[in-house]
Parts: C-alpha cells; structure tokens; sequence
C-alpha cells in the first residue's frame, strides 16, 4: 500500500510538473511568424546556367553577356554562361539561341510555322528559360527585351520579375525601322489602307452595303474589358466617311465603325450608328472618339463601348446658324449594336458649334472626362472646355453643377481659354504618362501662320491652372513643329522616362513625327509611317490628307496602333483613305548597368 501511494504522488507529481514546463515554454515562447506564400510573379533564379548557342555571332554573344551583367547587377546572382555543344543539358538552364536543347528547337519551329520569319519569342518554364528569334539579330532583340521586361529588381533578391507573363511572342523585321538617336527603335509592323477606297463594296452586320470613299477623323481602342475574354485584343475604330449607297434610300457621309480581329491586318465594317434624338442633324459621327469603359460607370460595366460626337444642322433652320449637339452612343456587344443615350452639350450650328470629343477616364477622381472644342463663349472665338461624370449620364459642368435634358443649361469648365478672342485653341487628345501626369495636345490657330501645336501638363484632369495661358509651342531640337490636328501617345519603352509620340497633319504631310524621351521637355524629329501628300482638287476637301490621326497604345504596353488619312494608292491625286500602322517599340539594345 505504501508504495502504491508514493507511485500516485510521484505520478501526480511528475504530471504536474510537464504541465508547468509546457505552461512556461508556452508563455515564453515567440509566436511563430506567418507562413509567407511564394509571390506568382516570382522565378527562382538560384543554380541557373545560361547557355548559349555557339553558332550565334559576335552581336548575341556580347547581349547573353550582358543577361549575365544584369541578373548579376539586378538580382544578385552570378550565373555561368557556357555554349550548348561544350555542356550536358542540365536542370536550369536560360537557352539563348538555337541551343540543341529541344526547348530551343521546339520554341523556334512554333516561331518559323507562326510567323515563317523575323520574330522572336521568350518562354518562361519549368526549370526553362529560352530566349531564340529566327535569326540572330531577332535574337539579339529577345535578349534585351527580356532584360528590360523580366530582370527587374525585387523582394526576393534571386528571383525573376514574371508580372508581364510567362511568355513573349513578337514579329522583328528588320526592314522596316525607325531608330532614334538614342538607340530606341521604332519597327513599323504594318503600314497600309484599311480599305480600297471606290473599287470594293462592304456590308456592315446589318446589311447596309456601301463603297466607301473618303475618311478622316478616325479613333482606335483595343479591347481589355470584356466579359468575354475571347473579345479581348480587338481593334475597334471609327472614322467619318463619304460613302456610295447600293440599294439605299438614305443621305451618305457619317460614321462607320469597323473591327479588326487580327491586330489590324484585316477590317470589317460592323455598323453604322445614325442620329435618332436629332433626326435632322446630318454628319452624324464626325469628329467621333471611341473609349471603352475600363471601369463600372453608373449601370454601364466595364468594356462598355461609348462613342461620342458631333452633329450638326446645315440647314441653318433659325435664321443663319443651325444647331450642334455633343451626344454619346454606348454599345454593350463591342460595336454590333448602338444606343444613343445622351446628350453631353448642345450649341448653336457651325458659328457657335462644339466639336472633337475626347473622352477619359480619371483614376484620382473617378469620374469620365469628356474633353471637347467649344465656340460657344461669347468671349472666346474657340476655347476647350470638359464635363465629368460619375455615371456617364449626368454631366458636371462649371461650379459642379450638374445637368439635366441635353445638358446645355451647364456651362463647361475652361481647360484653355485664351484672352485674345481670334486665337483657337482646339481638337484636344491627351494620353496619361508614367510619372503621373496627364499630357494634353491641341492645336492653336492665332495672329500666327498655319495652327502649331502645343501642349499642356497637370496631375488632376480637372485642373490646368492659368486656363488663358497658351501652353508650350512643340518643336524638336532642330526646329521642326507640327501643325494642325494633333494625336499623342505615351508608352513605358525607351528609358527612364519613357516614349512620348507626338504626331500632326502638317508633318505627317512631310513625313515626319515628333518624339519625347523627358515627358515633352525636349523633342526629336523621326519618319512618319503613314505619310500622305495633300490633295486640293475643286475645292473638294481633301486637302485634309493626314488630317486628324489617332493613336492608341496596345495591352503589352510597346504597340502603338496608328490611324491617319492618306493618299489611295490607286489614284494618289486625286483621293484620300483611311491608313493603319501597327508599330512596335524597343529599347536601346544595350544594357546600362542600372536597375531597372
């Protein structure tokens, strides 16, 4: 008995003890960080190999070295390089070149049966890196662009920055570049006529046949937003024509909207939207502007199409002067079908008429801008002026206040207004750069000759400060301006501050554009893809070739869509269509040794 009773105490005892101990490790102890899960974006760069192809010339040769600077410089680790035939095939390999390892191989046919010649690709795999163009200088090309897209610094000192994909994919012909002067290039992918003006017929999705002629104020957006992501790449455009009816009793000219499903190589003509609000208002889609919502705005989701414009009366019904409204479309099936909605703003006919919408979406603020020429003010021959919207339907004009009807009991807010009534400031188009502010470009007619082009800077969409300041004139280093209709677009190649294009009529008339590399502060002179001489036969108009041309900036961020009017190739003397480049922009193909 006494010696089960000491084997219950010593037991109790012992119990009471580990329980002490646990309470007291437990109390003490650190909580224990939390679990981080790996990044997505991130590639594991430790124990890779870069291996290269030893039939490569000199040029790829120096570029895989300096893949080797840049992950050494960047992310931190020190990679060997050796060429494929001195090396067994191992587990981490980054192939450069036609490399006898079958990612190389199976990479470059998937290459030579998309594209036959001059592309490049970079692959991002399992354990398998491979960087290969169809010849070298494709390749040469590959490796910087995979330097400047991946080799990126981050969190995790020995790993690849993957956000921009796993897998990049690009034409590279060599015969058609612009090179700038410093070392940014300029490939010119396609240049051509969207249509053949007078010798083709088209029908739209809705059976209306028409010959078209010629065009001018086109607009371009590539469609991101839409539910359905096989939309998603699109090119959606716009343009005002003069058209020939087949078995059509109804007035020609207005705006056509046509569709590209091939980035650009080929068009269709989907629809034709007409005025219903304002029956008797004719050139209905002139001076139109595509955008597609990248946001919810009201009841309208993102991918929504809006497409606003001007219309006018040329039949001067009251006395002299006829009437101009700004009114907005909106289609929800990517340009298949239309629904006039609203009426932005409503003026008085061709002497006190609003023109050339462009419309904005702010992320700051969260409203949709819509800019616009206004000759309206009895103060001001021409000024520029927007409304805002918080759910595309209102419209939110001077002193915040908000219309109502067709919105003209709400003046504007003056973006450039300047004190001399004859000057003209006007056709605004504005693109978003990466240090954050928004570049506005508008043409100036004034006590000048011709209509140069200036710009404006700010931060906040809904302020441009002194609105009777005239801005600043552009005009490259070695003196060249443009003129008339301007079109801008910035896009996060070329350097530290990006590439700013610039373009006009009066200079796509010369064949030539201007380019930014410090956000506007400096410009350079460079061909002009799409250049059209202008034609003047009986007073018909088009000497508005290389009138009004329009950019738009791909989803990969270095293709640059470009639309203008041009000469027909068929009768250059005598007419002008409508033409498309597809360019796409490089770096210079150097490494810097920064990081980037």
């Amino acid at each position: 008995m006494k010696n089960k009773k000491f084997s219950r105490v010593l037991s109790f005892i012992l119990v009471m003890a580990t329980v002490a101990t646990l309470a007291i490790s437990c109390k003490d102890k650190t909580p224990e960080e939390p679990v981080q899960e790996p990044d997505p974006n991130m590639y594991d760069l430790t124990g890779f190999k870069i291996v290269r192809d030893a039939a490569s010339d000199s040029n790829v040769a120096q570029a895989t070295a300096d893949i080797k600077r840049a992950i050494k410089d960047i992310i931190g680790l020190d990679a060997t390089v050796s060429l494929d035939v001195d090396t067994e095939a191992g587990a981490k390999e980054i192939l450069v070149g036609e490399t006898n390892r079958p990612e190389s191989e199976s990479t470059l046919a998937y290459l030579k049966k998309t594209y036959e010649e001059n592309s490049y690709a970079i692959r991002i795999g399992n354990d398998k890196i491979v960087i290969v163009g169809t010849d070298d200088n494709a390749t040469e090309r590959a490796i910087y662009e995979f330097i400047n897209t991946y080799v990126k610094a981050s969190s995790s000192g020995s790993s690849l920055n993957i956000a921009a994909g796993q897998q990049i994919v690009a034409p590279y012909d060599r015969k058609n570049i612009i090179t700038t002067s410093s070392g940014v290039e300029i490939h010119v992918d396609i240049a051509k006529q969207m249509y053949s003006q007078g010798f083709s017929v088209m029908e739209d999705k809705h059976g209306n046949k028409v010959i078209l002629n010629s065009a001018s104020y086109p607009s371009v957006t590539e469609l991101r937003y839409q539910s359905d992501p096989k939309n998603n790449g699109k090119l959606i455009a716009t343009m005002s024509l003069n058209v020939d009816y087949i078995n059509m009793a109804t007035e020609p000219g207005g705006g056509t909207v046509m569709m590209s499903s091939d980035r650009g190589k080929t068009w269709e003509m989907l629809s034709r939207p007409w005025e219903t609000k304002f029956p008797k208002l004719s050139s209905v889609g002139s001076m139109a502007h595509i955008y597609e919502l990248p946001v919810q705005i009201g009841d309208m989701p993102a991918g929504t199409l809006l497409y606003s414009y001007n219309a006018v009366n040329y039949d001067h019904p009251d006395g002299g002067n006829g009437q101009s409204i700004l009114a907005v479309w909106r289609s929800y099936d990517c340009g298949l079908n239309w629904e006039e909605y609203v009426i932005i703003d409503e003026a008085r006919g061709i002497k006190q008429g609003i023109w050339e919408p462009f419309m904005i979406y702010s992320e700051e603020d969260g409203y949709l801008y819509c800019f616009y020429s206004d000759d309206s003010d009895p103060d001001h021959d021409q000024k520029i002026s927007y409304k805002r919207s918080k759910d595309g339907v209102n419209w939110e004009g001077e002193g915040g206040k908000i219309g109502t009807g067709t919105g003209k009991d709400v003046e504007p807010v003056d973006v450039v207004a300047i004190d001399k009534f004859k000057y003209r400031p006007g056709m605004p188009v504005i693109t978003k750069m990466g240090n954050g502010e928004y570049f506005l470009v508008y043409e100036q007619f004034g006590d000048w000759t011709g209509c140069p082009i200036y710009y404006k800077k700010t931060r906040d969409l809904s302020d441009w400060g002194d609105v009777s300041d005239i801005g600043t004139l552009i005009k490259a280093k070695t003196g060249e301006v443009l003129s008339s209709s301007p079109a801008c677009v910035w896009l996060d190649v070329g350097g530290e501050c990006g590439t700013l294009i610039v373009t006009a009529k009066q200079g796509s008339n010369k064949g030539y554009m201007l380019v930014s590399f410090d956000y506007g502060e400096t410009w350079e002179k460079i061909d002009n893809p799409l250049v059209g001489q202008p034609i003047i036969t009986n007073g018909s108009g088009n000497d508005r070739v290389g009138y009004s041309p329009a950019f738009w900036l791909s989803t990969d961020g270095k293709t640059v869509y470009y639309l203008n009017s041009i000469n027909d190739a068929r009768n250059p003397t005598e007419t002008r269509v409508m033409g498309f480049a597809r360019l796409t922009i490089y770096g210079p193909k150097s490494y810097d040794g920064k990081d980037k």
